[in-house]
């Protein structure tokens, strides 16, 4: 065997096996280490592998270049693809913006298209209204004729003799001005064209529209029904028009109410047909909507999903429109819209309320009205009528209805200020703990609140096994459990029997310490487990983990 084999050399007379079998790995390490493989194939000019090593870094550059290539194309041809509006405006408010922009326009294009019609129609009659009414011929006897507001329609011309007019024609006659267009009628200019043998005379008349501006302010009244009536056609023709244009009002007024009235049930249609073509299962219901909480609600939302997808369907009073554009921006949320109330059966069926999670409820002023707990508890009384078994959690703004709330069978409540007196004394007595607090509350801190599932080796063992997995492999810290009971529900079990009867019982079950429904307690927290606590089979970890990346 060669003292120096070069690596062809190797490959070729050598099998890799014996190769590695004659040499151990240390001593080739020692003897030919990497790097200097590398540095010699790079730098020798003599070395073998050095054509190789540049054709392999050669083919790798080409399929990156072609990659890229490739990407490059399909992007092109997606951006071919988008509308010109888009292509236009997606480089400077944002591609998704232009192209919510765009949705909007091609929604409202019928409304325009009518619109711009409405438009057309009344400029064409307004024209043509000026004309026929102030275009006119009058008797050469009407007294009217001598009016400020009547003109002249033409240059009024007779031919004289050529000594009389000065200027003598190619038939030695001349012609004499009488009137020029535009100038007012006077007594001796009548009896001129009447010695001429005028019997009509064409004339441009102002006694209606004084001009065009008033001619177009006659067809937008009439165009809208409105008929004021301080404007109208009076000669035949112009009258003619007028009715012309009353009957095309009423189509293209009822076509513009027909189409938005048909643009407004579709929405709602769809917005029905979308959870009945595509429905969700296990997602979580929103219910209401107030300007500062409704946001801040919908961020943590998104905040809390990241890593996975959130199915939100949100039912409030709210315009669609409006809707949108609290929607906009959400990365780790699918969301669809139900404008409806949350305390109608019919709606709460069209956002899947049988099938869903979570319902979450907030005070409701989206219809107008000031928000408060009333509305909060008969929409969760209605829930928990139609659907006992899922979870609802409820915004309180007063204390003293929160025991109303769990009479409703709320499974849990938020009071507003409930923890503001402890966390103000916290600043004094336990330093940190509120700024902890607000830290892994806010979604643009590094560390937050989260709930994870437990592997299933740890059934059974001691929480401090856990503890030690968490903070050591995933960077968490082991706060407690959370564990889903199925509470008893007395009032659907029930339901429709004797008050007094179902009282008794109560009594007796809340005697006997079994937990019901009716105090809205379906999820059970273990706040700081003993190390040595056994970890239940359905138990999932309450931690401190790092924030996972928006949008990750």
């Amino acid at each position: 065997m060669n003292d120096n084999p070069t690596p062809d050399d190797n490959v070729e007379e050598t099998p890799p096996d014996d190769s590695v079998e004659e040499t151990p790995p240390g001593d080739s390490v020692e003897e030919t280490p990497p790097d200097d493989s590398v540095e010699e194939a790079s730098d020798g000019p003599d070395s073998t592998d050095s054509p190789g090593a540049l054709d392999e870094d050669e083919d790798e550059h080409e399929h990156e270049d072609e990659h890229a290539a490739f990407a490059a194309a399909q992007a092109e041809a997606a951006r071919a693809d988008m509308p010109f509006f888009v292509r236009k405006l997606g480089p400077r408010i944002g591609t998704a913006s232009a192209e919510m922009q765009w949705e909007r326009i091609t929604g409202l294009w019928p409304f325009l298209r009518i619109v711009s019609f409405i438009l057309v129609v009344i400029i064409i009659a307004g024209y043509a209204a000026f004309q026929l009414e102030t275009r006119v011929e009058m008797a050469i006897d009407d007294e009217a004729l001598l009016t400020p507001v009547i003109r002249a329609g033409k240059d009024y011309t007779r031919t004289a003799e050529a000594g009389e007019a000065g200027e003598a024609g190619e038939a030695g006659e001349a012609i004499v001005t009488i009137i020029e267009r535009e100038q007012p009628f006077t007594p001796e200019i009548v009896a001129t064209l009447k010695a001429e043998g005028h019997e009509r005379l064409r004339v441009i008349s102002h006694a209606m529209f004084n001009d065009l501006p008033d001619a177009m302010w006659w067809s937008v009244v009439t165009m809208t029904t409105v008929g004021y009536g301080d404007k109208f056609p009076t000669t035949p023709p112009a009258r003619a028009l007028a009715v012309l244009v009353m009957f095309m009002s009423l189509v293209l007024l009822a076509s513009f109410t027909a189409t938005f009235a048909s643009a407004f049930v579709a929405r709602q249609i769809r917005a029905s047909q979308e959870q009945e073509d595509d429905p969700w299962e296990g997602h979580t219901i929103f219910c209401g909507w107030t300007e500062e909480g409704g946001p801040r609600v919908l961020q943590a939302l998104d905040l809390g999903a990241a890593g996975r997808r959130l199915q939100v369907i949100f039912v409030n009073h709210l315009a669609e429109d409006a809707m949108e554009l609290n929607l906009r921006g959400l990365s780790n949320m699918d969301t669809r819209f139900i404008r409806g109330d949350i305390t109608r059966e019919e709606d709460l069926n069209r956002a899947g309320l049988h099938v869903a999670g979570n319902i979450i409820i907030i005070p409701d002023e989206s219809d107008g009205t000031e928000p408060d707990d009333t509305k909060t508890i008969e929409a969760t009384m209605a829930m928990k009528v139609l659907a006992p078994e899922v979870k609802v959690f409820a915004h309180a703004v007063s204390e003293q209805r929160v025991a109303n709330l769990h009479r409703a069978m709320v499974d849990d409540v938020v009071l507003t200020d409930s923890h503001t007196p402890e966390m103000l004394a916290a600043f004094v007595v336990r330093p940190g703990m509120t700024q902890a607090i607000h830290e892994l509350l806010d979604g643009e801190e590094s560390a937050e609140f989260a709930t994870i599932d437990i592997p299933g080796r740890f059934a059974d063992r001691p929480a401090l096994e856990l503890s030690d997995f968490l903070r050591r492999e995933r960077n968490a810290t082991l706060i407690g459990f959370v564990v889903e009971e199925e509470a008893f529900g007395l009032e659907s079990a029930m339901e429709g029997g004797d008050a007094y009867m179902v009282e008794f019982i109560k009594e007796q079950i809340e005697e006997a310490g079994i937990e019901m429904a009716a105090e809205g307690a379906k999820t059970r927290v273990t706040v700081n487990p003993a190390n040595d606590l056994a970890i239940a089979a359905d138990a999932r970890a309450l931690v401190i983990r790092e924030r996972p990346t928006r949008g990750g």
